[in-house]
């Protein structure tokens, strides 16, 4: 496949016009705009807290006593786990990489998890900590939908904010009973 010019373009013209027409061709033209730091201070948070959540949830979903505590938590696993890739998907759609890891306070709750003194302790432990965390990200989904001056990245934020308000609510609605 060769490019064909007409003898109308000076030898000086011509390879500047080819490769113009090569950058277009690999998509040079639609260059993406880096990412803020806050977005992906956002984008970072995000995975840590799927991964979080997704570790929590399948520690717990072995170890409950009541039904509806381990559906939850498999629920929560399930719908995480479907974000996370979601956000895998965006984050090379931005050409950003993301560790999966566990945070701190996420680490801390993982092991009260697996050294409770009892399954009911644990789904305790587990109930109370989704329910903070969920209103945490709450939160900051809130903040960057609004103010990200990514559109994808606001449209990820605003999207996964009903899921998270949805664990919220079941999170507390458990844990009162």
């Amino acid at each position: 496949m060769g490019l064909a010019f007409s003898g109308t373009f000076s030898s000086k013209v011509r390879p500047v016009a080819i490769i113009f027409a090569i950058g277009l061709g690999l998509g040079l033209g639609n260059a993406r705009a880096e990412i803020s730091d806050a977005d992906k201070v956002f984008l970072d948070t995000m995975a840590a807290s799927d991964t979080a959540e997704i570790e929590l949830s399948r520690i717990v979903a072995a170890q409950a006593l009541t039904p509806q505590v381990r559906d939850f938590a498999q629920t929560i696993a399930s719908d995480h786990s479907e974000n996370y890739q979601a956000l895998l998907g965006l984050c090379r759609d931005k050409k950003y990489a993301v560790a999966p890891r566990v945070d701190a306070a996420h680490g801390e709750v993982i092991a009260r998890l697996r050294s409770a003194d009892s399954p009911e302790a644990a789904e305790r432990a587990y109930l109370d900590a989704v329910a903070v965390d969920q209103a945490n990200i709450d939160s900051l989904l809130e903040r960057i939908a609004g103010n990200s001056n990514d559109a994808d990245i606001a449209r990820f934020a605003a999207d996964t904010l009903t899921a998270v308000k949805n664990h919220e609510d079941s999170a507390k609605q458990l844990a009162s009973k």
